[in-house]
C-alpha cells in the first residue's frame, strides 16, 4: 500500500512539472558586430521594465514595454534607444526623457515597426545624443512615449533589468 501511495504522488509530482528549482534565465550582454558600413556596432536587446505603464493611453489590452539600446562608431555621438511594447499595437509618434529637470525629445528614426508572432509587438527607435545614455544611468530618469491616443510613461527603473541592459551598453560603448 505504501508503495502505491508513494508511486501515485511521484507521478503527480512528475505530471505537474514541479520538480526542480526556477532557474531564470541569463541576462542578455551587450553584442558588439562590425560592419562595413556602420563600423564596430554595439546593441543591447531590450529589457522589460515594469515601472513603465499605462500614462493617458487609451488600451485595453495589458501590455509590457521593453527597453534597450544600440550604438555605431560611423555616428559615435549619438545612440539608438530602443522601445518595444508588447501585448498591444501601437504607434510610437515621439519620446522624451526626463532627466531632472531636464526634459530631452528624442528624434524617432524610422517607422513603428509592428510585428505579428506570439504577441503584438511594436518597435520604436529613437535618437539621442551619447551623454544622454551617462545621464540616463546615473540619475533617475522618466520615458514618455506619445502615440495618436495618448501617452505611455513612467521611470525607467534603476534596480531593473531594462536599466542594467543600459549600464551595459554604456560600459562597453565608453570603451571604445
Amino acid at each position: 500500500m505504501k508503495n502505491k501511495l508513494f508511486l501515485i504522488g511521484v507521478l503527480g509530482v512528475l505530471q505537474s512539472g514541479c520538480v526542480g528549482t526556477y532557474v531564470p534565465p541569463p541576462k542578455p550582454e551587450p553584442v558588439v558586430s562590425l560592419s562595413a558600413f556602420n563600423g564596430k556596432t554595439v546593441s543591447i536587446v531590450p529589457q522589460f521594465d515594469p515601472c513603465i505603464g499605462k500614462g493617458s493611453y487609451q488600451s485595453d489590452s495589458h501590455f509590457g514595454v521593453y527597453v534597450g539600446g544600440s550604438w555605431n562608431e560611423t555616428q559615435s555621438n549619438r545612440f539608438l534607444l530602443r522601445v518595444q511594447v508588447i501585448g498591444t499595437y501601437v504607434i510610437m509618434t515621439s519620446a522624451r526623457l526626463r532627466l531632472g529637470d531636464d526634459i530631452i525629445d528624442l528624434v524617432p528614426v524610422g517607422i513603428t515597426d509592428m510585428s505579428i508572432g506570439n504577441a503584438e509587438t511594436c518597435t520604436q527607435d529613437f535618437a539621442a545624443p551619447l551623454a544622454v545614455l551617462k545621464q540616463m544611468i546615473q540619475s533617475p530618469c522618466w520615458l514618455q512615449v506619445i502615440t495618436p491616443t495618448g501617452t505611455i510613461e513612467g521611470s525607467i527603473c534603476q534596480d531593473e533589468d531594462a536599466m542594467d541592459g543600459l549600464k551595459k551598453l554604456w560600459t562597453v560603448v565608453s570603451q571604445q
